[in-house]
């Protein structure tokens, strides 16, 4: 019979994820337009008329001003250029409108380049190399980290500490390994303490008293699964705190990367931009 649920509950997991996809898809594509505009007008006006339906605003002022903003977050997707203004997407055409690879580098330079003034911003506050070698030391630290939090929480272990000696170590229902190279012993050897040989396990006498007196008897599996999928929650914290800096370690190097590479394009002199020209 256990063997029976056990498989019909497998086409119920799957059927789960004939859903769960769809959802998923459309939270990774609205997290990519929230990312690319930096605002949530075009995810909330698709909201609306999904709601409201498609008819216009029947305010004029309000609706130029919706269609305005629209334009701009249009402008900002598919540019990667965090204009503000109608004006400044005006000035970036007729300044780039025959040098399209200039765009795609004003969008690599990110807040470096002022686009009030359509110059690069001066070199006092251009990305110093000292910061990007730190940041990209957090980058390469924190992906590290970030591997080491998944494997943590693929392994089926509890990651425990003995408070009264500091020593590490790993258990699962039926194995107590420490942070070594030590093989650690069996928990039902706890019925007979005098077979864990202190050395050899990589326990010390105290360590394996502590570990059977807590761990040593049936009734403890339960308690051991519990700190497993606490573990993990915690674990799968800690592992989105990590993405979520990764990606904005690998924004600011890309946008410093791309200010030092304009830079490089314009010349010595960061100022040395094209003149800005007037609103139409």
């Amino acid at each position: 019979m256990e063997t029976q649920s056990t498989i019909a509950g497998l086409p119920g997991y799957l059927a789960s994820w004939g859903l769960g996809l769809p959802v998923l898809a459309l939270i990774v594509t609205a997290f990519v337009i929230w990312r690319r505009t930096g605002s949530s007008h075009i995810l909330l006006t698709r909201l609306w008329r999904f709601f409201h339906g498609k008819a216009d605003c029947k305010v004029p002022a309000i609706g130029d001003f919706l269609d305005e903003q629209t334009a701009i977050h249009q402008f900002r997707f598919t540019t990667g250029i965090q204009i503000r203004n109608v004006q400044q997407a005006r000035r970036l055409a007729s300044l780039f409108r025959a040098d399209s690879a200039m765009l795609n580098r004003i969008a690599a330079a990110g807040p470096y380049f002022d686009l009030d003034s359509m110059r690069l911003r001066p070199q006092e506050e251009l990305p110093r190399l000292f910061a990007m070698g730190g940041a990209s030391l957090a980058y390469a630290l924190a992906a590290w980290a970030l591997v080491a939090t998944l494997v943590a929480i693929s392994v089926d272990r509890a990651f425990l500490r003995i408070t009264a000696t500091g020593t590490w170590l790993t258990l699962d229902t039926a194995y107590a390994k420490p942070m070594s190279d030590k093989p650690g012993f069996r928990l039902e050897a706890c019925g007979k303490p005098a077979s864990i040989v202190p050395g050899i396990s990589g326990f010390s006498a105290d360590d394996i008293a502590t570990i059977c007196q807590a761990f040593g008897t049936t009734n403890a599996a339960p308690t051991i699964h519990t700190s497993i999928q606490e573990q993990r929650w915690m674990l799968g914290i800690l592992a989105l705190l990590l993405v979520y800096m990764i990606v904005e370690l690998h924004r600011w190097l890309a946008h410093a990367k791309g200010a030092l590479a304009l830079k490089e394009r314009l010349g010595a002199n960061p100022r040395d931009s094209p003149a800005p020209v007037a609103d139409e």
